[in-house]
């Protein structure tokens, strides 16, 4: 065989004997931009250890936990993997009728004009007796949204709030009675809410100072001693309430 040819055929089978370059290794696969999302929103405010503690207990069941994952998201502007993110982590409490969560619900839905929605979730947590619930309720019944507009549906649900002591359902209360919304009006029960409700949340005294501007000294001592006799008999009723759970 010529040497010409012999180099050829040498050169050929070389190369029919070396093995094929390695496959080139696959692209990494683009973050899951949920997964990212989470990541970014929960570091901001735990570290993460205490992220993935907090995730393993609200997937476990813990209330506490679930609520706490929702109240960071709910910080969050509205998108779509906010929304998500709320309802993932609001859900699991909801269904099992707590009343926070039910409260959320009806906050987030309100914040963004849903009126309906929140009416409805405000309607739940007030039944259970959610102070915050009932408030919402009275408030919604008073401006006539999501619902007619209805007074006397809206002292009905405002007073059961404010004989829990939630200044705001008290304030409410002061308003119906010194507007006579729902209530006949009556300007010296009116200041017994609002002397009530700013006890609670000094935001309120003005409310009640301009009550005040057309009352007797008379009535203002009445109506101040009413509302002490009131803070003191339901804080007794609680003190009583708490010694028989015990």
């Amino acid at each position: 065989m010529p040497a010409k040819a012999l180099m050829v055929f040498t050169l050929l089978l070389i190369g029919a004997c070396t093995p094929p370059p390695p496959p080139e290794p696959p692209a990494p696969k683009p973050p899951d931009p949920e997964v990212v999302f989470f990541q970014e929103t929960v570091l901001k405010h735990v570290t993460p250890e205490e992220a993935q503690w907090m995730v393993e207990e609200a997937q476990a069941g813990d209330v506490s936990q679930q609520l706490t994952l929702a109240k960071i998201f709910l910080e969050e502007p509205r998108s779509e993997m906010q929304v998500n993110q709320v309802v993932l982590w609001l859900q699991p409490a909801i269904a099992k009728g707590n009343i926070e969560a039910l409260g959320l619900a009806g906050a987030e839905a309100y914040e963004y004009k849903e009126f309906k929605d929140a009416f409805e979730w405000f309607r739940k947590a007030g039944a259970q007796g959610g102070a915050y619930g009932q408030f919402m309720v009275a408030t919604m019944y008073t401006r006539g949204e999501g619902v007619p507009q209805n007074y006397e549906l809206a002292t009905d649900w405002a007073i059961q709030s404010a004989e829990q002591g939630f200044a705001p359902a008290q304030a409410l209360m002061g308003l119906c009675f010194s507007n006579g919304w729902g209530v006949p009006q009556d300007k010296s029960t009116a200041y017994l809410w609002l002397a009530l409700a700013s006890a609670n949340e000094p935001s309120f005294i003005d409310w009640r100072d301009e009550v005040a501007e057309v009352l007797t000294k008379e009535q203002i001592d009445f109506a101040q001693k009413k509302a002490l006799d009131w803070e003191h008999n339901r804080t007794q009723s609680q003190i009583t309430l708490e010694g028989t759970q015990q």
